[in-house]
């Protein structure tokens, strides 16, 4: 570690405004109901629950918690105490403040599963990630961990056409319809740069999480989480902002219609669906980093590095953003040890 220094799609449907730790609202369609101290239900528009998760109890300790204890909490997994990195870095995360959060779905923008993948001998390419994906061959990946600067891209060529760019952690979505992830947005719309942060359970749309407040530079870190409990399976997100030293913790039911496999974990800079295209610009980012990038298999504390991953394990791809048109390469990963990763813009 140590590297680290609304656009017209936007608010279509505003679901959680101001949770509180007594909020029973129905609004713009989509149902709240409070649970437990700190925790709101939200009916989505697609039918799947999410929970947000804001205050803890007085005195909560998460060092001092068992792992039920952080799941009913909304904390992440507890890293395995022999990697003094990701452990260090989660202690960072859980002692920050929980913020409440309005989630608020766009409708039209999709992080979309790996498209146009091609793969030879050397190389990897796709139209949509610039990505390391670890490929499980026995393995079921249930959690995914990333850190990284928020990409700045303010500065773009004059009257350049409008760009949707994320940078996010997820599990699955190659080679399979079912994807979980969360990241933010660097884009460049109406002449001017807009971030955002965002949970996704495909094949729902993007969701906001406007509790956290992102700009270019910030420290992001973030974590997916495939868990099954009592019967009902979800998507755990949890993301702090380090510079703002505030958290969101967020569950989305995963989708009764869709089974979850496990089969991929993958560290991703996107171009980002919008309106039906990936195929608008990348906004020029410059380079990217993401550190601390490892996933963990179900059932294990074990933190897979992306970039060193055993082969027993799985098979780690490095794919670079292609786009097929002007025959460009727009995006490559670089590994620059075990678990970090540059991300660098080669054009639009």
């Amino acid at each position: 570690m140590g590297f680290f220094m609304k656009d017209t799609n936007s608010s279509i449907i505003r679901l959680a405004p101001s949770l509180g730790a007594a909020g029973l609202l129905v609004m713009a369609g989509a149902a709240m109901a409070q649970n437990a101290p700190g925790q709101v239900t939200v009916h989505l528009s697609g039918g799947l629950d999410a929970t947000v998760y804001a205050s803890v109890p007085e005195n909560f300790e998460p060092d001092l918690a068992t792992d039920q204890e952080l799941l009913e909490y909304g904390y992440p997994q507890r890293p395995d105490v022999n990697n003094a990195e990701a452990l260090a870095l989660w202690e960072r995360a859980v002692h920050t403040t929980r913020v409440p959060t309005d989630l608020v779905e766009r409708p039209g923008v999709y992080h979309r599963p790996v498209q146009q993948l091609q793969t030879s001998n050397a190389t990897s390419t796709s139209g949509n990630w610039s990505a390391v994906i670890v490929d499980g061959k026995s393995a079921d990946f249930d959690t995914i961990v990333g850190y990284w600067a928020v990409p700045n891209v303010a500065s773009q060529v004059a009257k350049t056409a409008n760009g949707y760019s994320s940078m996010w952690v997820g599990l699955d979505g190659n080679g399979t319809s079912d994807l979980i992830q969360d990241g933010t947005s660097s884009q460049w719309v109406g002449g001017k740069a807009v971030y955002n942060a965002w949970v996704e359970v495909l094949p729902a749309a993007e969701t906001l999480v406007s509790g956290l407040t992102v700009n270019p530079g910030d420290a992001i870190y973030a974590t997916t989480e495939y868990k099954v409990v009592n019967g009902k399976a979800e998507a755990y997100f949890y993301m702090t902002n380090f510079n703002t030293v505030k958290s969101i913790s967020v569950t989305i039911a995963f989708p009764t219609t869709l089974k979850y496999t496990g089969q991929s974990a993958e560290w991703v800079v996107e171009r980002t669906e919008v309106n039906g295209s990936f195929e608008n610009p990348l906004p020029n980012y410059g380079i990217a980093f993401m550190d601390v990038a490892y996933a963990v298999r179900t059932g294990s504390s074990t933190a897979y590095p992306a970039n060193q991953t055993p082969s027993s394990v799985g098979t780690t791809y490095d794919v670079n953003m292609y786009d097929t048109p002007t025959k460009k390469t727009l995006s490559t990963p670089t590994a620059q040890g075990p678990a970090v990763i540059t991300f660098m813009w080669n054009a639009y």
